[in-house]
This record gives structure tokens, sequence and C-alpha cells, in this order.
């Protein structure tokens, strides 16, 4: 990626004359729409943000009363650089949490196809998987009988229980009506 990356930017800069010109972030966002569709959105939005502050900004200074002394205007900017630094803290707060949490359900999703046998990244359905080349259905591999033991027993265990108590109530049901006597 960081080789694309590097020769986007090199492509931009050379054709920094041509009138059919792209902005260097015009090019990465395409980019990092083709390798990272999430990170692209957050780009995007970022992006379109800076637009409408900056064109909220420019109307705002038109508007400015030039009566104002010039320490409340520039209180004005600072309380504006302020907002926007909290905002991009807390979208990067954002960012950062959607991560450790796709990092913790990727963790899942392996101990999980460890405990069934199955290929952690395709569960069998790619056939051009680098790990199973389509062949990694759950009981392909070797089961972790620890992992099988922590989600797939208890899992069956309760399922037979509801299984046992639904036949069970069954049974008293059909013993009852058949004891039924006018």
């Amino acid at each position: 990626m960081v080789n694309s990356l590097n020769s986007l930017l090199l492509q931009a800069l050379t054709a920094s004359g041509s009138s059919s010109e792209l902005s260097v972030k015009d090019l990465l966002l395409s980019q990092l729409e083709e390798t990272d569709p999430t990170m692209a959105l957050l780009l995007n939005y970022l992006t379109q943000r800076e637009t409408e502050q900056s064109e909220s900004e420019l109307f705002d200074e038109d508007d400015i009363d030039l009566d104002l002394p010039q320490s409340m205007r520039e209180s004005e900017k600072a309380q504006a650089q302020e907002e926007r630094v909290k905002a991009f803290n807390h979208l990067r707060q954002t960012v950062n949490d959607m991560y450790a949490e796709l990092e913790e359900m990727r963790a899942r999703n392996d101990d999980l196809a460890a405990a069934l046998g199955a290929c952690y990244l395709c569960w069998g359905e790619d056939s051009r998987c680098k790990i199973c080349g389509g062949n990694g259905h759950p009981g392909s591999f070797e089961i972790d009988k620890e992992l099988f033991a922590e989600f797939v027993i208890p899992a069956v265990y309760r399922q037979k229980q509801e299984s046992m108590a639904r036949r069970s109530s069954r049974n008293t049901r059909t013993r009852t009506y058949s004891n039924y006597e006018p």
C-alpha cells in the first residue's frame, strides 16, 4: 500500500501542470476507498467538514462588525479552533474505539474458527483463500479442544436440555389428554 500511495503522490506532483489535475487528497482518497472503505468514509467526512467550516468562516468574516475590537475576533477564532480540535479528538477516539472493537471481533472469529476446525479467514467460502483454498469449512482442520469445550459444548448442552424439556412437555400433554374420560 505504501508503494501505491507513493506512486499516486508522484503522479499527482508530476501532473500539477496539466488541466485534468486531481488534488493529492482526491488521489489518496480514491486509493483509500479501494483498500480501506471505512477509513475512506472517515476521511471523506473530515474533508467535507473542513470544507463546510472554511466556507462558513469565509461567510462569518464578511459579516464581522468592523467596530469589534481585534481581541474579540481573535477569541472567536481561538474558540472555533478549540471546537475543531475537540471534534477531531472525538473522531480520533471513535476511530480508535472502532479499531479496538474490530480487533476484538477478529480474535473471537479466530477462536471460534479454531474451535470448529475452520479456516479463520474465509470459513471455506473463498476458493482463492491463501490459507485453505476454499476448503476450510468447519471440521476441515483439527479442532482446538480447549476452545471447543469453551464455545461448542455449552451450546450443545443447552440445546439438548431444551430439546429434552420440549419432548418431556409433549409427553406430559399426551398422557394428560389420553387419560381424559368424559
